[in-house]
């Protein structure tokens, strides 16, 4: 079983970067998930950065 990284997004810029760095250190580790956590409804952005 993997390794979790579970980070917060609010649609902020400050936890962009939060979903950014667990991103890149999710591809650094390898076996590796992240939950990316949010309120009611998903943000756009939050749909844009899971496309990279």
């Amino acid at each position: 079983m993997g390794n979790v990284i579970v980070v917060g997004y609010d649609g902020s810029e400050v936890s962009g970067k939060a979903v950014g760095v667990a991103t890149d250190l999710a591809r650094d580790i390898g076996d590796c998930e992240v939950i990316v956590t949010c309120g009611m409804h998903q943000p756009a952005s939050l749909i844009d950065m899971g496309r990279r």
